[in-house]
């Protein structure tokens, strides 16, 4: 797959291979498999993991800087214990129609913007790239998998940017 070698070239020089090194996520014999997309499976699977340990981070930065989220925090946390608890549509539901959560999920979502656009530097700038690929590249597949064109279309055109 061309996306995944895009990545390694990409993202050659980051860290991203010492990463997943260090991480356990691969070997050093794995590593060039991993980074040009031979070895499908565990290129997927490092580039997920990954990614959630950048969104993780990226929240963990969020509440050292907003002061604020304590407030939200002690308003939703009975919405939020029941869905964890219980994951079903009637617990969704209440926790996507509570306005504090709504609330903290947007201002999450302007600070990931504003990350986007460098007010972390060019560091977080450029790790916050590689999130929105990778949902990209599972986007693609997923359109793949249910034959849904139109979502084909869209990720093949905001995949763009990574062949460039």
């Amino acid at each position: 797959m061309n996306y995944l070698n895009m990545f390694g070239h990409k993202m050659a020089g980051s860290g991203y291979s010492e990463i997943i090194i260090e991480a356990y996520l691969t070997t050093s014999g794995c590593l060039k498999g991993v980074l040009n997309g031979k070895s499908y499976n565990k290129s997927l699977w490092c580039l997920n993991v990954v990614s959630k340990a950048l969104e993780r981070l990226l929240v963990v930065a969020y509440t050292q800087r907003d002061n604020s989220t304590n407030d939200h925090d002690s308003a939703n946390a009975d919405v939020l214990d029941a869905l964890i608890k219980l994951l079903d549509e009637e617990n969704l539901m209440a926790a996507m129609d509570d306005p504090s959560i709504n609330q903290y999920l947007g201002e999450y979502m302007t600070f990931q913007d504003k990350v986007r656009n460098g007010e972390l530097g060019k560091t977080a700038q450029f790790w916050m790239s590689f999130p929105d690929h990778v949902r990209c590249v599972f986007m693609l597949l997923y359109a793949v998998k249910i034959n849904d064109f139109p979502l084909y279309h869209k990720c093949m055109g905001n995949m763009a940017n990574l062949f460039c």
